[in-house]
């Protein structure tokens, strides 16, 4: 599967498994295709904009923002990098809960298959 981020990693899944292990390789493609949908592929999205800004921008990780004071920039406050509005901050911890329930439901599946 070219141009899919994992896609060599869902081909396999599909068409590179012994017959016996058919089972848990459908399972685990599906807890793989279900949190691809979720937030793996947005977060590599995002992980790809912040590493490799677009032709012709600069990257900036904090906002300056500024006023004209009497004629002069005059600096209000810095905001914090945000993704699709969400503050670093939120959006961080939220990934590292996405990557727990995606381990804990891949740890199932392999556990039923053992």
């Amino acid at each position: 599967m070219k141009g899919v981020y994992g896609g060599s990693v869902i081909n396999a899944l599909e068409n590179n498994v012994p017959k016996p292990k058919e089972a848990i390789a459908t399972a685990i493609e599906a807890v793989v295709m279900r949190h691809k949908a979720l937030w793996i592929d947005a977060a590599i999205r995002y992980r790809d904009a912040l590493v490799h800004p677009g032709r012709g921008t600069q990257q900036l990780m904090f906002e300056i923002r500024v006023e004209s004071l009497n004629g002069s920039p005059s600096f209000l406050h810095a905001v914090p990098p945000q993704v699709d509005e969400i503050p670093i901050g939120q959006y961080a911890p939220d990934r590292v809960e996405r990557v727990r329930q995606f381990s804990a439901e891949l740890l199932k599946e392999l556990r039923s298959a053992a």
